[in-house]
């Protein structure tokens, strides 16, 4: 059976065989069979089919026309990243300003160097700070008086005269005696006046001040600062406005810082006593009659220790005399004084 199916497939492969050469030639002679090589010629690819195989090229026409992404970054909005050239971070520390304290003072050995300067300046860093307080050298203390009780000028009393034909009033008078105000009494003589008369009234009695005594701390009070350099630290920020360089030590004041000044962390102000004195003076009118017993004419003249014009001439033998209120007014020895500090914690510095 196998061997029947071989040949019919040879015989068939041969038919083939010959229909291809008569077709390609006339002269060629036919050969039902072949051999081999016709065999294996038929198993051989046709190359003469008119459709190539695939190369495996791309067909360029098929490809999307959309541009390809090259990767080229938008320079519209790209960031290029420029420091600040004004400040650049060089990634290293600050370097401080070389420490220059040239315009320093010379610093005894074993004192406290200072800053001195008003609280509202901080201090530099690096500094220890301590707020204190210092006293002004202005008065602190002052004493106003008024007149309290006023003074009364009596109408009883001695009324020294004086008279003369000039306003200088040179000769000595009678010594009038009054009893009381607006009270009849004889002169005990008779006589006649001058072309001018003086009188003295009764000296005033009682009177007094009203004594206002005023201690002022804050007008001499001054809000201090004290700045002191930690160990390591330059001085030169605090020698130079508006700070004033100083020093703690004890005893005197070296030559380089002479000017004493003392500071604390607060001062008790201490005033003088205020007193004061009432000043009062009196007068009044003396009234001269005719006749005894305050009767007839009357001359009125004043009666305030000046010398003043009289009817000359006229006879008188009474009087009567009225005082006026006192004039008053009070004084004190004490007129402004800065008062004595004592202060709370003091530090005795000098400076420079």
């Amino acid at each position: 059976m196998i061997e029947d199916m071989r040949w019919q497939v040879l015989l068939f492969a041969g038919l083939l065989a010959g229909c291809f050469e008569t077709a390609g030639s006339a002269d060629e002679p036919s050969n039902l069979f072949g051999d081999a090589d016709d065999v294996d010629a038929v198993a051989d690819i046709d190359t003469t089919t008119t459709n190539p195989p695939e190369s495996g090229a791309i067909d360029s026409s098929a490809l999307d026309s959309t541009p390809v992404d090259t990767g080229a970054l938008d320079t519209d909005t790209l960031d290029t990243g420029t420091l600040d050239t004004g400040k650049p971070d060089t990634g290293k520390p600050d370097t401080p300003p070389p420490c220059d304290e040239s315009k320093c003072g010379t610093v005894p050995g074993g004192a406290k160097h200072f800053g001195l300067v008003d609280r509202s300046t901080p201090c530099p860093a690096g500094y220890t700070q301590t707020d204190v307080v210092e006293a002004s050298a202005t008065d602190g203390c002052s004493c106003s008086c008024a007149v309290g009780a006023k003074p009364t000028c009596p109408g009883n009393g001695a009324i020294p005269t004086a008279y003369g034909g000039t306003a200088s009033c040179g000769s000595t008078g009678s010594l009038l005696t009054s009893v009381g105000t607006d009270v009849c009494a004889n002169l005990g003589f008779a006589g006649s006046l001058d072309k001018f008369f003086k009188g003295t009234a009764p000296a005033p009695i009682g009177g007094a001040c009203g004594v206002t005594p005023k201690t002022d701390k804050p007008a001499v009070t001054r809000n201090r600062r004290l700045c002191e350099p930690k160990a390591g630290t330059c001085a030169a920020p605090i020698c130079n406005t508006p700070f004033l360089e100083c020093v703690e030590t004890t005893g005197a004041c070296p030559t380089g810082f002479p000017n004493a000044r003392t500071v604390g962390s607060d001062f008790v102000l201490t005033c003088p006593a205020c007193t004061c004195g009432v000043t009062a003076s009196c007068s009044g009118t003396l009234t001269l009659y005719k006749d005894a017993d305050c009767k007839g004419p009357t001359t009125p003249l004043a009666v305030d220790g000046t010398c003043v014009a009289a009817a000359d001439g006229t006879n008188v033998s009474s009087f009567k005399y009225a005082p006026k209120p006192a004039v008053a007014s009070c004084s004190t020895s004490f007129t402004t004084a800065p008062g004595t500090r004592s202060f709370i914690a003091a530090r005795q510095l000098c400076c420079r």
